[in-house]
């Protein structure tokens, strides 16, 4: 829930800013009240209010963020599954909770130090990169702020960050913690292992008797008993069933096709990072110095006090820039670094991480693809059309098969079990009736995903059974061989595992061998079974060991034990990244544990119909959670 809030302060004052000057004028998202007066806060911490405008650019901002990860607009359900209204809304109140804290205990900052911190925002800044005072109270005005509300939103988020630091600071970390954690996972085994063959057998292993097939019949009886079985007699319509029925002409196509045409048509792309100068010299410069790899363009980047995703232009297309910049972008399918290029922001420096060259399906090529989707929105149409009469006729007590013959459906049967997924089975919303479905009920027009319709009753019901021995001899034998098969290799193990303990080498015992070298605790080792490779992390160098397991019998030696050396260059980077991550896990847990007491503390109150309104505004209703925070 805080880390979103952690960081250095100027990062923090920088993120509210953006929040709320990037809303685009979202303080007119307000709710209205019980006399239709506008609401400004949604509930409060304390005496702190929560307020509406703070929501409401919290949501878009995470919503933006969820989309972008996913590369497409996130559906309704999509945001509901995601809980990205219950991220928002903790965020939000996390913040008031801080404030309300930090008036508690008078604490504040004084005008100079918010001067610094607003002089200090990038979003504030000119070309030159110094602080812009037209670009400053523009963007203030444009997402409806005072100069005095947006400092004092600044006061109490370097308010906040005080205490937030102070709280994450509390703790210690024991300095030996992350090298235990790294000892025990990074240690790194080598050892050699085979599994058992048959061919190690002096001879086959022979078809059972008849009371050793009965042995085995009776001691796994679990393996020759048929599932519980459901008889169902169904009717379908899918849109497939109604093909013939649609006509579509070449015109109607034709329409669609330009109505798409950026669907078949993509202009040349490509996926570019930015670093604009505040003159041509310096971009000379540092163009020159990357060319002969003094630096490299992330430490550019760096140089300039941006992150990489400050300059993180995503991917553009051609003719959508300048023609200075497109003809630097799309010149040649090379990657690598282009410029100094003007821009209206001042010289850049471009980077072309990926190459996408224009895409181009002419009309021809395309009308298979689009034909198939006209008759498939039409034959769902059609279904759509039919849904009352068919609903009207199982209402007046029409069997399925009567509905058959007088409608389009057809007409279906199907013994179902759980692992059923052929035929009318593949179907998962058929698959959930099916199973939910019981003798003696009423059937019901149910949706399928490609827009058909079914309707289902159950004919019978039939429990677990265990099959006659008869019907399933043949299976019965191959277990038991298989089992004794097993059961021998394992009786060899002893005596190839002292072999191998006094030296021999796996070709000598006629074992075909594998090698894993360095590898560590928790890697999955393909063809090995999962207990003894977690064996092996527990026993010495040297060890010999073995495991019958997933049907298989293994034997390994462990030729080398290498422990974590925190002295190399590269395990003293790993261990410092460890260390840090600890030490953030155990700030935000502190963070966590804090935000929860004060929260119950000062008390938690929520107006959950001003929420509802404005999630209903922002992603179209779905509810914001409720209850305690």
């Amino acid at each position: 829930m805080l880390s979103s809030m952690r960081g250095n302060k100027k990062n923090q004052v920088f993120m509210y800013g953006l929040m709320a000057l990037l809303g685009l004028g979202l303080i007119g998202f307000g709710t209205g009240g019980p006399d239709g007066a506008r609401l400004n806060s949604i509930g409060s911490v304390g005496d702190e209010p929560v307020s509406v405008d703070s929501y409401v650019a919290t949501l878009n901002s995470t919503l933006n963020a969820a989309n972008q990860q996913f590369g497409r607009a996130l559906s309704q359900n999509e945001v509901a599954a995601l809980r990205l209204q219950e991220t928002a809304l903790r965020n939000v109140v996390s913040l008031s909770a801080l404030s309300n804290e930090a008036a508690r205990l008078g604490i504040s900052v004084g005008d100079e130090k918010v001067a610094q911190e607003i002089l200090s925002t990038p979003s504030f800044t000119g070309l030159d990169g110094s602080f812009d005072r037209e670009a400053y109270e523009f963007s203030l005005s444009r997402a409806g702020l005072s100069v005095d509300d947006y400092e004092e939103q600044t006061r109490k988020s370097v308010a906040r960050d005080l205490i937030e630091s102070s709280v994450a600071s509390g703790l210690r970390l024991n300095p030996r913690q992350a090298l235990i954690l790294l000892e025990y996972a990074r240690e790194q085994r080598s050892f050699e292992w085979a599994t058992l063959g048959d061919d190690l057998l002096p001879a086959p292993v022979e078809i059972p008797t008849d009371a050793q097939v009965q042995a085995q019949y009776k001691a796994t009886p679990e393996a020759y008993t048929a599932p519980r079985i459901r008889e169902i007699t169904y009717v379908s319509l899918t849109p497939e069933m109604l093909e013939d029925q649609v006509e579509v002409s070449d015109e109607d196509l034709r329409a669609a096709y330009d109505a798409q045409f950026s669907r078949f048509n993509r202009p040349a792309r490509r996926s570019v990072d930015r670093v604009i100068f505040a003159d041509t010299a310096a971009a000379t410069d540092a163009k020159a110095r990357i060319d002969v790899s003094i630096v490299t363009f992330d430490d550019v980047i760096a140089e300039r006090g941006l992150e990489p995703l400050d300059a993180d232009l995503g991917e553009v297309e051609q003719g959508s820039l300048s023609a200075e910049i497109d003809a630097a972008l799309f010149a040649n399918g090379n990657l690598g670094i282009v410029g100094p290029v003007e821009t209206d922001l001042g010289p850049a420096l471009f980077r072309i991480n990926a190459v996408m060259d224009a895409q181009i399906l002419e009309f021809e090529n395309a009308k298979p693809e689009l034909r198939a989707e006209f008759v498939g929105e039409e034959s769902r149409a059609l279904i759509s059309e039919r849904l009352n009469d068919l609903d009207d006729l199982l209402a007046s007590g029409a069997t399925l098969a009567e509905i058959a013959e007088e409608t389009d459906m057809e007409l279906g049967k199907i013994s179902m079990e759980p692992s059923s997924t052929e035929g009318f089975a593949a179907y998962l919303e058929f698959r959930q009736a099916a199973f939910a479905a019981r003798v003696g009920d009423f059937p019901e027009l149910t949706d399928l995903s490609d827009g058909g319709v079914f309707a289902l009753q159950v004919d019978k019901i039939i429990d677990p059974t265990l099959r006659p021995l008869d019907e399933v001899r043949s299976t019965v034998i191959a277990d038991w061989q298989a089992n004794e098969t097993l059961t021998r290799l394992e009786a060899l193990v002893p005596d190839l595992s002292e072999k191998l303990a006094k030296g021999a080498d796996f070709a000598e015992l006629n074992l075909e061998k594998s090698t894993s070298k360095n590898v560590t605790r928790g890697e999955f080792i393909e063809g090995l079974g999962a207990e003894l490779t977690l064996e092996i992390f527990e026993s010495e160098a040297g060890s010999i060991l073995s495991a019958r397991e997933d049907g298989a019998v293994y034997i390994a030696r462990i030729n080398d034990v290498t422990p974590f050396d925190a002295d190399t260059e590269g395990n003293q980077s790993m261990l410092s990244e460890v260390t840090q991550q600890l030490s953030n896990q155990t700030a935000n847990d502190l963070l966590t544990a804090f935000m929860a007491a004060i929260e119950t503390r000062d008390g938690v109150r929520l107006n959950q119909s001003a929420i509802e309104q404005l999630n209903l505004q922002i992603i179209g209703g779905q509810p914001a959670p409720s209850g305690h925070f």
